[in-house]
C-alpha cells in the first residue's frame, strides 16, 4: 500500500517489452454514495492517455475458465491474452504497451462494489455513465473514453451510450443483444427456456455474500 491511498499499487509490472502500473480495489463514488470498485492497468510514464473500459457483474478480478474449451473450439487461443485480462473484457497485454488506459469496473452489488445488485437496470448503466466521466478527470486520462467488451458486457455498452455520457468517444461492442425481450425471452417468439434461467443463476451465485439482489 502507498502513503495517502486506500487500494493497491503495484508500481512495475513487466509484461513483454512495456511496464505498466496496475493498482486494484480503487473505489468510485457514486452520486447515491454506493462505492464501485475498479481495476485500473496504465502505462509507467508520464503523460495522459486514452481510456479503454469495460463493466459487468462477473467480477473484475474473474479470469476465464478455459480448461476444456480446445476440444469443442480448436482455434481458441489462436490470440494469446495476458494473465490480467478478466472474462470477456480487453486485454491489458495488448492496449497498455499501445499507450491506453484500461480500467475495469465491478458494477454495483458485485464483487467488492456496494449496493444493490441489480443487472439489466438503468442503475447499472448510469454507474458507467460515473465511472466513464470520472476517468475522464483523472491525471492519467486525456478525456477520450471508449468501451469494449463481449457479451454482456456488450450490452452495458448500449445501456450507458444511450445515456450519452460527454466523454464516451468510442464503443467496441461484441456479440451484444440489445432487444431482451425480442432476442432472449421471446426468440422468434418462442419463450425461452433456459438461457436466461441458467445465466441469472450463475451470476447470483458468484455473489452469494450479497444478500440485495434485484431482478
Amino acid at each position: 500500500m502507498k502513503a495517502g491511498i486506500n487500494h493497491i499499487v503495484v508500481d512495475s509490472v513487466q509484461y513483454g517489452n512495456q511496464e505498466m502500473i496496475m493498482e486494484k480495489d480503487v473505489t468510485v463514488e457514486m452520486r447515491d454514495g454506493e462505492k464501485l470498485y475498479i481495476n485500473i492497468f496504465r502505462p509507467n510514464k508520464d503523460g495522459k492517455f486514452p481510456v479503454v473500459m469495460s463493466a459487468d457483474t462477473y467480477g473484475k478480478d474473474n479470469k476465464p475458465k478455459i480448461t476444456n474449451m480446445g476440444a469443442l473450439w480448436p482455434t481458441l487461443g489462436a490470440i494469446p491474452t495476458s494473465s490480467f485480462t478478466p472474462e470477456e473484457s480487453p486485454d491489458p497485454g495488448f492496449w497498455v504497451p499501445n499507450d491506453y488506459v484500461v480500467v475495469k469496473v465491478a458494477l454495483r452489488g458485485s464483487d467488492k462494489s456496494k449496493g444493490v445488485l441489480s443487472p439489466w437496470s438503468k442503475r447499472e448503466a448510469e454507474d458507467y455513465y460515473e465511472v466513464i466521466e470520472w476517468a475522464a478527470n483523472q491525471s492519467w486520462s486525456n478525456g477520450n473514453i471508449g468501451t469494449n467488451g463481449v457479451s454482456y458486457l456488450a450490452v452495458t455498452q448500449w445501456w450507458v451510450a444511450s445515456l450519452n455520457p460527454p466523454h464516451l468517444k468510442a464503443m467496441i461492442p461484441w456479440e451484444g443483444l440489445n432487444d431482451m425481450y425480442r432476442e432472449v425471452a421471446f426468440h422468434g417468439g418462442i419463450t425461452d427456456t433456459g438461457f436466461y434461467r441458467f445465466w441469472t443463476q450463475g451470476i447470483f451465485a458468484r455473489w452469494t455474500d450479497n444478500p440485495n439482489i434485484e431482478i
